[in-house]
């Protein structure tokens, strides 16, 4: 059935009224999503390593994978070598053959992974060159459903 004139103006009239209304909204966004970024900052290395941080067994490999969902990975990267510390200190109190930490940035749409563990587990299991325990997979936002079924697909 086709619309009136009149329903047509009424529908963009509300259009334009939404539109403008989300780009209000969308600028306070940004704010509020620049100071999230900029609190994760402060916060201790341990609580964002560990606060979304699971435990996997595939084949005769123990390791974990924690995921931090982020908008500046970059800021993140920035912490880099606490996190390699971290997660090397953990590696070995667990007997991990692998210790994997996703920085899941919503706005690159992408993750930059950072491990300790073999480079050649990496490079098989994605197919990327990593460089210095660091490698960014485009696309990749779920450990769930493309991290653990690619180690699964190497090792099981």
């Amino acid at each position: 059935m086709p619309f009136s004139g009149f329903c047509l103006q009424i529908s963009c009239k509300a259009i334009l009224h939404y539109s403008f209304m989300a780009a209000a909204d969308s600028s306070s966004l940004a704010i509020r999503a620049r100071a999230f970024s900029a609190s994760m900052d402060s916060k201790p290395t341990e609580s964002l390593l560990f606060g979304d941080f699971k435990d996997f067994h595939i084949a005769d490999h123990d390791f974990g994978v924690s995921q931090i969902t982020c908008i500046d990975s970059k800021r993140m990267m920035e912490r880099k070598d606490e996190f390699l510390a971290l997660m090397q200190k953990t590696m070995e109190e667990r007997g991990y053959t692998l210790m994997i930490l996703m920085l899941t940035d919503v706005l690159l749409e992408g993750t930059q992974l950072i491990y300790v563990g073999d480079d050649d587990t990496i490079q098989q299991a994605f197919g990327v060159t990593p460089k210095d325990g660091t490698v960014f997979l485009p696309r990749v936002m779920s450990r769930k459903k493309q991290i653990i079924p690619m180690l699964s697909a190497l090792w099981g």
